[in-house]
Formats: structure tokens, C-alpha cells, sequence
């Protein structure tokens, strides 16, 4: 039985931050919106950058900040590949739209690009 893979090119919109969210997990959300891997999340994906913003309110707010809990919140960024860092790890690159070389001007997002067809591909039985 084969079943139908989703287009993984279909954008998912992100939900709407908790306005009641501790400053700094309302800007760190809102900004995964604003990330050019953003337009690779999945529905599970905003969920789990939710349940992150929903971490660091909660340190935040009630100053219950330790090791077990700031892991947490480090392991959903990298899940998210949220810094430059976190995507290099995976060999991806992100590339400005606007550089200056020419090389740079490939694609935004062309690793990132690669990376999706590797993962979406069905292969054949």
C-alpha cells in the first residue's frame, strides 16, 4: 500500500503568538516567522517552536532558569535550526538574496532547497 506523501512545498502558516508571552519568547517566536527556513515548517514544526516559546516564558516569568530547562529550550532551537550555527551542523546554508558575489545570488534558500528534495523523494519500489 502506498500511501500519498503531502507536497512538503505547501507553506503552513504559523499560529498566532500568546500576547501574554514574557517579551523575549513573543520576539523569539515572531522572529521563526520572520527566518527563511521558516517556509519549511511543518504544522508539528510551529508546534513545537509554541511549546519552545511556552518554555521560556515560563523561565522567564517565574525566574526558573537551570540547566534541565535551558537544554530543553536549546534542544527546540536546534530542532528549528534556529542559528547559523544549528544549520551548519546539517550543512545547510543560507544564502542573502543581495550579496554581492555572484555565486551568493543562486537562491535564498538553495541548500535548504536540496535538502527538502532528498527528503520528500519517494522511492521507487
Amino acid at each position: 500500500m502506498n500511501a500519498k506523501i503531502p507536497d512538503a512545498a505547501e507553506p503552513v502558516e504559523a499560529p498566532e503568538p500568546n500576547p501574554a508571552w514574557h517579551g523575549y519568547a513573543l520576539g523569539w517566536y515572531r522572529s521563526l516567522t520572520l527566518s527563511p527556513v521558516a517556509k519549511f515548517y511543518t504544522a508539528t514544526d510551529w508546534m513545537t517552536a509554541i511549546i519552545g516559546a511556552e518554555i521560556l516564558d515560563t523561565c522567564l516569568k517565574d525566574g526558573f532558569l537551570n540547566a534541565a530547562v535551558i537544554k530543553q529550550f536549546n534542544d527546540i532551537s536546534m530542532r528549528l535550526l534556529t542559528t547559523e550555527g544549528d544549520r551548519r551542523k546539517l550543512r545547510i546554508e543560507l544564502y542573502r538574496q543581495n550579496a554581492k558575489d555572484d555565486s551568493d545570488e543562486i537562491a535564498a534558500v538553495s541548500s535548504i532547497d536540496a535538502w527538502q528534495r532528498k527528503l520528500t523523494a519517494v522511492p521507487d519500489e
